[in-house]
């Protein structure tokens, strides 16, 4: 029920609300193992139906949030790229397809909205959405697609065996955050407080107008 509820704040709660959603999905299947005894053989299955249920949330937030318009075309790129990669993979369930069209989507939404805590979107230039695109693809997902869908390893069991190997997450991690720091060091001082919630509409309405001949433009072009 969980995952029916908590994706329905993401429009009002963007980043408090993909981010609940997100660690909900990757402790779900420890939950049921650990506390029922339900038969998990088609766990996949409904697992990525209410994948999609919460990233159609998180897109049409987009579609009520989002005053960058390049950073919404791209959202859209990547959420829809997604969504055929699950569509092959319900049909044929082969799992190397979930490598192969990875949810990029999901974490370019975190970093925009991680931005819009602090800063108003329209800093994120065009180029600076692109390589934040890549890297996300790159050195997040790529890793991690293939770690669940190709290698089918689990983080915890792969810990146990070898605490050591907390040692490459810590590195990993350190990389991660290295790229943040890059890609933010040179937007403009960041105003006062966190806007968690979603910008009223009315703002979102004069920046629209604001920017109708820009849209004109771009549109006869």
């Amino acid at each position: 029920m969980a995952r029916f509820l908590i994706p329905l704040s993401i429009p009002k709660y963007p980043l408090p609300g993909i981010i609940a959603s997100l660690v909900l999905d990757a402790i779900d299947k420890t939950i049921f193992q650990l506390f029922t005894d339900l038969p998990l053989d088609d766990y996949q299955g409904y697992d990525k139906a209410l994948d999609i249920y919460y990233l159609t949330i998180t897109y049409l937030s987009t579609l009520r949030d989002w005053s960058n318009l390049f950073a919404f075309r791209l959202s859209r790129f990547l959420f829809y790229y997604r969504l055929v990669g699950a569509a092959l993979f319900g049909i044929t369930h082969l799992r190397a397809l979930l490598f192969i069209f990875p949810n990029v989507f999901e974490y370019f939404f975190i970093f925009y909205e991680a931005v819009r805590l602090k800063w108003d979107p329209q800093v994120l230039t065009k180029n600076k959405l692109i390589i934040t695109a890549a890297l996300i693809w790159i050195f997040v997902k790529v890793p991690q697609e293939y770690w669940i869908h190709i290698a089918e390893m689990s983080t915890t069991d792969w810990i146990m065996e070898n605490p050591a190997n907390t040692l490459f997450l810590i590195a990993w991690a350190s990389v991660l955050l290295f790229m943040t720091w890059w890609l933010l060091k040179d937007l403009p001082p960041a105003r006062p407080g966190f806007s968690f919630a979603a910008d009223p509409l009315s703002r979102l309405f004069c920046l629209t107008v604001q920017r109708v001949p820009e849209l004109a433009r771009s549109v006869s072009g």
